[in-house]
């Protein structure tokens, strides 16, 4: 394969896993008797992966790099969770929310990627994954560069 095509296989992989949504711009208003919930990944590794994300253990997105989802939720508590594929080396993770009528919420995925050591001459890295709820300024901050991602499924 010349290089020409390897570039191009490469930058593939790379934009596969990047949303490509409107970007993020201003803050919705929940409908009422709703929470409004944003759930978004700044740039984090590893980037062509997508995990799932689950409320109320039902699949309502898969999150890209660089990528949100907006919910809204009926008040009460809501159990938020990753679902990395098994072989990605990211561990899933959960967060709770109380969510309350007419307020918006902000929940990031991250993940991280550290050096692990090496195997012979193979380097070896471990990947950690997280999920909370972040403030409002900061998230809209981190948000800027996301793109809405597709819902698979409102939960109510």
């Amino acid at each position: 394969m010349n290089n020409a095509l390897k570039l191009l296989a490469c930058c593939a992989v790379v934009l596969a896993g990047c949303a490509s949504g409107p970007k993020f711009s201003t803050v919705a208003t929940p409908s009422p008797g709703t929470a409004l919930v944003y759930i978004f990944r700044p740039n984090s590794p590893p980037v062509a992966l997508k995990p799932k994300i689950l409320v109320n253990d039902v699949v309502t997105a898969k999150l890209t790099n660089k990528g949100y989802v907006d919910l809204e939720l009926k008040p009460g508590r809501h159990t938020i969770r990753t679902d990395w594929s098994w072989n990605s080396g990211v561990p899933d993770g959960s967060t709770e929310l109380q969510a309350e009528a007419g307020q918006t919420y902000y929940v990031i995925v991250g993940s991280s990627m550290n050096w692990a050591g090496t195997v012979g001459t193979t380097p070896i890295f471990r990947f950690d994954g997280s999920i909370g709820q972040v403030d409002a300024k900061q998230a809209q901050l981190l948000m800027k560069d996301c793109g809405l991602v597709k819902k698979l499924k409102n939960v109510n």
